[in-house]
């Protein structure tokens, strides 16, 4: 989240002066609110638009103060990968000149664009925005800044756009989860339309080509079941998530992305070990628990050092899995100021499959 760091009273006295009396004496600027993502955002958007700082209560004698006749415009329910146009208007409240310095927006999707950057006493100017929906479906908040020059009010103003973008065209499972077992059955994938328009699947592709579909695609219908075979092979050697796009005829849905997650066979806790308190010359041991994802027994295999700072002390088997006893040691004569290391493990069953835990420590 971008924000602003408080700034605090020079006097300190006076400042709890304040407090006790129930006031705070030192000011906040306007906090930005998180551009959320993928474009979902949670909670009320934080604004500092005229519903929250007016004339009265910031601008100063001898500033102008910018003002706009909403913070947020929300677009409603829309297709997704299209273009929108709206637009806020911008007034100088004040009695003196007023120059805008930059207008920003949190995404290329959002593009703001002002007829004149210097605005004279309670002059207004438009503030014209094109925003393009995302792809993907789901509720998107965008945020515009906009920057008066000082000693101009407020610091920053700060605008938004909203949208939800329809689905019409959705799937179950909401992922795919491919692991290495060879006997694991993976859920056929559904996908229909909310719509009851009737469509085809024309094609597909996926990430690292970890997977192959079945269906007909000839099929006209509004509901279709895609047969999934992992490609198991190809899985070990590209262990990483990723996702499936599916091409499709439907008139306001032309591509559906199906997220992509590969569960390996083993777990760490934690995923990365720090070890506090170490400095050159000192050694420490900290435990990591390495555990069975599939909830199947594995006996430890091959356990190495790829920088030889680190060394496993004692084995000790837990139910599900095995309890580590780590230690890291640091060289006397390090110059640095931290130090990190790989331990990587295998298994007797998956000796192909490295489990790779970062190891660091770092002092002043």
């Amino acid at each position: 989240m971008r924000s602003f760091t408080n700034r605090r009273s020079a006097c300190l006295l006076g400042g709890l002066l304040f407090l006790a009396a129930g006031f705070s004496g030192c000011p906040q600027p306007p906090a930005v609110p998180a551009d959320g993502g993928s474009g979902s955002m949670d909670g009320p958007p934080v604004s500092s638009g005229p519903g929250a700082s007016g004339p009265t209560s910031t601008a100063s004698a001898d500033a102008g103060l910018l003002v706009a006749d909403r913070d947020r415009h929300d677009f409603g329910p829309v297709e997704g990968d299209k273009t929108l146009s709206t637009s806020f208007a911008l007034k100088n409240e004040s009695d003196h000149p007023l120059r805008i310095k930059n207008v920003e927006s949190s995404c290329g999707c959002l593009v703001p664009k002002l007829a004149t950057y210097s605005l004279e006493p309670h002059q207004s100017v438009p503030l014209s925005v094109s925003f393009t929906s995302p792809t993907t479906p789901g509720r998107t908040t965008k945020t515009i800044w906009v920057y008066p020059e000082p000693p101009a009010r407020p610091a920053i103003l700060v605008l938004q756009v909203t949208c939800e973008v329809k689905a019409y065209v959705v799937f179950r499972p909401e992922e795919l989860q491919l692991t290495f077992q060879a006997e694991a059955p993976v859920p056929d994938l559904t996908v229909y339309s909310e719509d009851e328009q009737p469509f085809r699947i024309t094609g597909y592709r996926v990430t690292n080509q970890t997977l192959e579909l079945e269906w007909d695609r000839q099929t006209q219908a509004n509901r279709h079941v895609l047969r999934v075979k992992p490609d198991r092979p190809r899985l070990r050697e590209h262990p990483e998530d990723g996702f499936l796009s599916l091409e499709l005829t439907h008139p306001k849905r032309r591509e559906l992305i199906v997220p992509i997650r590969v569960i390996p066979p083993y777990a760490t806790y934690p995923s990365i070990r720090r070890f506090d308190e170490l400095g050159p010359g000192q050694s420490k041991i900290e435990t990591i628990t390495i555990v069975s994802n599939y909830q199947v027994p594995f006996t430890l295999g091959q356990i190495r050092s790829e920088q030889g700072h680190v060394e496993v002390t004692k084995t000790s088997p837990i139910p599900g899995g095995y309890k580590l006893e780590v230690r890291m040691t640091v060289p006397a004569d390090l110059q640095d100021t931290q130090i990190k290391d790989f331990l990587q493990v295998a298994s007797v069953e998956e000796p192909d499959y490295k489990i790779r835990i970062l190891c660091y420590a770092a002092w002043r």
